[in-house]
């Protein structure tokens, strides 16, 4: 009787804090991916599919470029929230300052190529001559929004990690209410150049960092602190720091190259093909955004928990966080199924095959999405809250090289699939991932205290 008790109060708790954690994280990710979004909805309803082919390659940059950030800041977010859940505020400025440090000399790395290389960079994604033009300026101006992004990123996801979730959602709806706004009255109003929008990035994410400063301060949320305090760390230090994030990082810039590989097998296909699926890549992000998001909020319940030492409670916390995601996969899946058509309505594209494609690509993903929400909370919720991050990279190199990668280009170049199916196959990377995962949080080798 006690022990029902006992288990009844830790679901209520459970359920509780998903309640309180998840709405702000998935809406705030959400908002993220509108921010790009939007400009790919509004250029391709008043401008043309190449505009919106230029529009959709400068995304999937930015997105491989965010893949390796969320790489860095991941590992991060592993220490920070540990060592919240310990207690611990002078460690956790210490992992903001090494975090500041590796962001800052990774995103000068990337506005090196973006700004000296852009067409050559657009040429590995698309062959459209009038698209690789078109982007090439865009791509040059909107790089320099990459720092600022990088800053705003790192303290959005330090305080996801201690649960501090509606300031990094106030933040974001500052900041798609701003591109929204702008896109709107320079492509409607002023009909300006398609260059000058890569500028809008950059009002936005300044904005953004001054909104969070404030709140910051207002809140006295332990990640502001002085140079002396983010910096004061050790060679030992640093290397406890990457002995785990390594593999973090590892693991994002091999879905870096592999989310980029996929556009590559695209770019094989024809135009219609390519403008769907550019399309239709706003959504298929909105479905990955959810799933990460759920991964990251069991990841937050889960790390505190380690942090504060209970460990048997953090094993249970996992498989019901796995039932979680799948009641939240199903639902999701065939709320976007249900909306497929009118989506690609939504678009007002003039050809026919191409809403066929819009709409049978959201049909794929949807099924799929039931696969990569629970693959997520595996792996990001799970596998790497407890320190398992080796094997988080060892499965996603492992799964994208020899299971998705080879199937989407075989079906593109060889076979001949429609976009769509070429679509199907990356997902089977998907379920090989869930299945894997799976059998490894069963081992309960994950469980561990890392600070």
């Amino acid at each position: 009787m006690i022990l029902m008790k006992t288990i009844t109060k830790e679901n209520r708790t459970f359920i509780k804090t998903i309640g309180r954690l998840a709405p702000p994280i998935v809406l705030q990710e959400i908002l993220n991916a509108l921010v790009n979004i939007i400009s790919t909805i509004m250029i391709g309803r008043a401008i043309g599919a190449y505009h919106s082919i230029a529009i959709g390659v400068a995304n999937q940059i930015f997105m491989s470029y965010s893949l390796v950030m969320v790489g860095i800041v991941g590992g991060c977010s592993v220490f920070i929230g540990q060592y919240y859940g310990k207690g611990e505020r002078d460690n956790i400025l210490k992992i903001m300052g090494i975090g500041f440090a590796v962001i800052i000399s990774t995103t000068f790395l990337f506005f090196i190529f973006t700004l000296f290389f852009p067409s050559r960079i657009i040429r590995i994604f698309t062959r459209e001559s009038e698209a690789i033009y078109l982007g090439t300026n865009y791509i040059r101006i909107v790089s320099f929004s990459y720092f600022l992004f990088s800053i705003t990123f790192l303290r959005n996801s330090a305080m996801r990690a201690m649960g501090f979730t509606k300031v990094p959602f106030i933040t974001t709806c500052i900041t798609l209410s701003i591109s929204f706004l702008f896109h709107y009255i320079l492509i409607f109003v002023f009909f300006v150049d398609f260059y000058i929008l890569a500028f809008i990035p950059i009002v936005a994410r300044t904005v953004e960092i001054f909104v969070q400063e404030i709140y910051i301060r207002k809140y006295k949320i332990p990640i502001k602190g002085t140079i002396k305090q983010y910096f004061n760390f050790d060679k030992g230090y640093v290397k406890n720091f990457f002995r785990i994030s390594i593999f973090i990082i590892l693991n994002m810039i091999v879905r870096s190259l592999v989310a980029s590989s996929y556009t590559i097998s695209y770019g094989f296909l024809d135009r219609d093909s390519q403008s769907a699926i550019q399309m239709a890549n706003a959504v298929l992000q909105i479905i990955q955004i959810i799933g990460g998001s759920i991964g990251m909020t069991t990841g937050v319940i889960i790390a505190n928990t380690l942090g504060r030492g209970n460990i048997e409670l953090a094993k249970r916390y996992a498989r019901k966080s796995l039932l979680f995601a799948s009641f939240i996969g199903l639902f999701v899946s065939v709320t976007f199924a249900l909306l497929a058509p009118y989506i690609a309505s939504f678009y007002m594209v003039n050809s026919q095959i191409e809403k066929t494609y819009i709409i049978r690509i959201i049909y794929v993903a949807s099924f799929g999405f039931i696969f990569r929400v629970c693959a997520f909370v595996n792996v990001i919720g799970t596998l790497r809250s407890g320190g398992d991050t080796r094997f988080c990279f060892l499965l996603v190199l492992f799964t994208g090289l020899f299971v998705g990668l080879p199937l989407s280009f075989a079906s593109a170049i060889f076979w001949g699939w429609p976009v769509y199916m070429v679509v199907a196959c990356m997902y089977a990377e998907e379920i090989a991932k869930f299945i894997i995962s799976y059998i490894r949080v069963r081992t309960n080798k994950w469980a561990n205290r890392i600070v």
